[in-house]
């Protein structure tokens, strides 16, 4: 926190957040402030300021920021679909890495369980539902297949899908699940000898 009256302190901007360097360690310093107008006892036009110290609030958003951009990048470079199940709504959030996956753009397939369940090679739904109640139950910890899955061309891909459940009520029922794809059918035909 620097003390305004120790310290002889330059105003670099006005708005949104003012930003102040201390002219002796030469640190930015982020405030907000709220100015409010007000006559004194001799009629006389003041302003009263109230200004708060926001740099660790600035700071630290623009840490979360630069995470998120690398994480973003590694996920692209990859080509990591990542999904967002909120179980109670049945909603799943897809990354855009996701739908390229599928040969699709966001919104193309619909963001539900029932619309993943879709997408599954008939000859592996069974499998693959019952080794996700097992995660949501909690006989198994994490979920993890290797199966085909369905683009929006009809093309069957194999992929690799994980994921884990992140959120729990207070009853121990599964709220939140998290996880990743990635296409693994080159690997899986050069295995199998193709």
């Amino acid at each position: 926190m620097v003390s305004l009256s120790n310290h002889s302190l330059t105003k670099q901007a006005q708005r949104p957040n003012p930003k102040l360097q201390d002219s002796e360690s030469g640190d930015i310093h982020h405030y907000r402030s709220i100015k409010k107008p007000f006559k004194n006892a001799l009629g006389q036009d003041q302003i009263l300021v109230v200004a708060q110290d926001i740099t660790d609030i600035v700071n630290a958003q623009a840490k979360i920021a630069d995470s998120e951009k690398r994480l973003q990048e590694v996920l692209a470079i990859t080509n990591e679909g990542v999904w967002d199940w909120h179980i109670p709504s049945g909603k799943v959030l897809h990354n855009r890495q996701w739908f390229t996956l599928f040969g699709a753009k966001p919104g193309e397939i619909d963001e539900t369980l029932e619309g993943f369940v879709k997408l599954i090679h008939p000859d592996d739904q069974e499998t693959v539902l019952q080794l996700i109640s097992a995660m949501l139950e909690g006989s198994n910890a994490d979920y993890h297949s290797k199966h085909r899955l369905i683009t929006v061309t009809g093309r069957p891909i194999w992929v690799q899908d994980r994921g884990r459940v992140v959120e729990r009520d207070k009853n121990g029922q599964a709220v939140r699940v998290i996880g990743s794809v990635t296409d693994i059918t080159k690997a899986s035909f050069s295995v199998a000898g193709y």
